[in-house]
């Protein structure tokens, strides 16, 4: 379990510590706004790292499914 949760964990704060400076620097300064870019990585992140690890696991050369 912690083989797939701690990347997940890991992802979503670096995106979080990339996001919300950059919004902080492109003059985002309403704490909503803040709020608001901080849940949807949230809810969004994980969901998109796992469909992208998902992708690999079946359609890569070292796929689990051979075609």
């Amino acid at each position: 379990m912690s083989d797939i949760l701690l990347p997940l964990i890991f992802s979503l704060v670096l995106t979080l510590a990339v996001e919300l400076p950059l919004a902080l620097l492109l003059k985002v300064r309403r704490g909503k706004d803040l709020l608001v870019i901080a849940l949807v990585n949230i809810l969004t992140n994980p969901v998109v790292n796992f469909c992208y690890c998902a992708a690999i696991l079946l359609f890569s050369e070292y796929s689990v499914i051979t075609y």
